[in-house]
């Protein structure tokens, strides 16, 4: 992005490629900065021309960024008509899943906009340049956290959980709380690793995951008291872990909770939560259907709360998060 960045963006601007982690982290961008400028955020379709037509009409002079999915679908003659107008009063964002085809019509709109005004974050098309890929992302992705990781470190973790980003970004969420509650310093080790895959890790806490997806108020508490007798780590040092742990969990089911609300069929919505389908249609679609996107909106809150106040240094870290995913699971209870 050049210039004013996301703060001033140009007319028309494209992000796209096959890395949804690093695409929807720019999307976000995108919107707290037009938030943070008091822009105004449309989400248009680019299958309904009417409403593009009509979102990049300015009424009342308001600066607005328009986001449009689908873009391919677009006419082009539309978007290309307001590029040549050369106003950014609205900035038209086109969102891409996945790579832009050679010869199709938005690639013909995109050729014409500045290099600058082209951002794609795709992984590489060689398979054996992912893993340096994925490596490289961890080391950059551990500064970004304010901690450090050796590139041998970074190639042992790749090697242990895939190249999938999302992933390595919640292993790196993980480490580096773990080395702010233990002060543990900025530079991440082998054994603080092992402290959050391996003690903690999917055998242990599924079950957890699992009652908590069902809104289980007894099967919570039976399995976080179970946790808690088999662990020798301190007090906050475990909630701290369990809290990583569920809040990947939730998160997820918060993502599916709102493609359900947008309307987005299973197998789209398989594809950007990056789960087979079969995964997401047994495991996650349930849940999201279940607890809704308002009440998992709360949950992840509430597990943010519960992992601050262990940095607040909270007397009873265990014990709040405890009473709130009960009250959580209390509220889809009586939501009956």
């Amino acid at each position: 992005m050049a210039r004013g960045g996301w703060a001033n963006p140009p007319p028309v601007i494209v992000l796209f490629g096959d890395e949804d982690f690093l695409c929807q982290r720019e999307l976000r961008k995108a919107l707290a900065a037009a938030h943070a400028t008091g822009r105004v955020v449309e989400r248009v379709d680019g299958s309904d021309n009417s409403a593009l037509n009509e979102a990049i009409e300015p009424m009342f002079g308001e600066q607005t960024l328009v986001v449009v999915s689908n873009p391919g679908k677009a006419d082009p003659e539309i978007l290309t008509d307001h590029l040549e107008a050369g106003d950014n009063t609205i900035s038209v964002l086109l969102h891409q899943k996945g790579k832009i085809r050679k010869g199709s019509k938005l690639d013909k709109v995109v050729s014409s906009l500045k290099k600058q005004h082209r951002i794609e974050f795709s992984r590489p098309s060689q398979n054996h340049k992912v893993e340096d890929y994925a490596v490289k992302f961890v080391v950059l992705e551990a500064e970004r956290l304010g901690v450090t990781i050796s590139t041998d470190l970074a190639e042992a973790l790749v090697r242990k959980v895939g190249t999938n980003l999302g992933v390595l970004h919640f292993e790196l969420l993980k480490v580096s709380a773990y080395l702010s509650f233990n002060e543990g310093g900025s530079q991440v080790t082998a054994e603080a690793l092992k402290a959050t895959m391996v003690q903690m890790g999917a055998t242990t806490l599924n079950p957890l995951s699992t009652a908590l997806g069902r809104a289980s108020t007894r099967l919570v508490l039976r399995e976080m008291n179970t946790i808690r007798q088999n662990s020798s780590d301190p007090e906050g040092g475990l909630t701290l872990k369990v809290c990583a742990w569920l809040s990947r969990s939730a998160t997820t089911w918060l993502h599916a909770a709102a493609l359900e609300a947008d309307g987005a069929g299973e197998a789209e919505a398989a594809s950007r939560v990056s789960l087979h389908p079969y995964v997401y249609g047994r495991f996650v679609r349930p849940v999201a259907k279940r607890w809704g996107k308002a009440r998992l909106t709360e949950l992840v809150k509430k597990i943010a709360k519960a992992e601050a106040s262990v940095k607040a240094g909270h007397v009873a870290p265990w014990i709040a998060l405890e009473c709130a995913l009960a009250a959580s699971c209390r509220s889809v209870s009586d939501r009956g």
